[in-house]
């Protein structure tokens, strides 16, 4: 990035960010924030997983990208569940919905701009707009950082769009 910037600035980054994919914290997000250059996160719910909506397990018809999905793997699936487990006890703690919570576990990092999002419905809409106008108070943002620490690197795999393309 810093070679590329030299010859064109780099205004902003579109990387994958989550509570599972957190590659970009290893000198990325630094080198953007310190450069003024935007980070846009997109797949914020983990292809669904964060949102509370699918658990571990889920069974995907053949043709979902996500049956293939590192993110619903056996792959450290005890400490996938135990993020989960906490997402869903600080969901009905707050009253807020699980995928607000992840969203909001993004946005509360100075370095990151904006989280990009996909929706389906209506309700999924109202649900990630929960996530605006809170912040996780510190107890909370670190307890879900240290599951989040736990859980294998690497989940985030293929994205979505070039699997399709296969």
């Amino acid at each position: 990035m810093q070679r590329t910037d030299r010859t064109a600035r780099i205004d902003s980054l579109q990387a994958q960010y989550n509570l599972l994919a957190r590659e970009i914290e290893n000198g990325v997000l630094d080198w953007c924030f310190a450069n003024e250059t935007s980070v846009l996160a997109h797949t914020g719910l983990a292809r669904g997983l964060l949102s509370g909506k699918r658990s571990l397990g889920f069974q995907f018809q053949a043709n979902d990208t996500r049956a293939r999905s590192s993110y619903f793997s056996d792959e450290g699936r005890q400490e996938k569940q135990s993020l989960l487990g906490a997402l869903d006890r600080l969901s009905k703690r707050t009253g807020r919905s699980v995928s607000s919570i992840s969203l909001r576990w993004i946005l509360d990092d100075p370095r990151v701009t904006s989280v990009l999002v996909g929706i389906k419905s209506r309700a999924q809409l109202d649900e990630n707009l929960q996530a605006l106008g809170w912040r996780l108070d510190a107890t909370d943002r670190g307890h879900l950082g240290a599951l989040s620490d736990a859980c294998p690197g690497g989940l985030a795999g293929i994205p979505a769009h070039a699997a399709l393309s296969k």
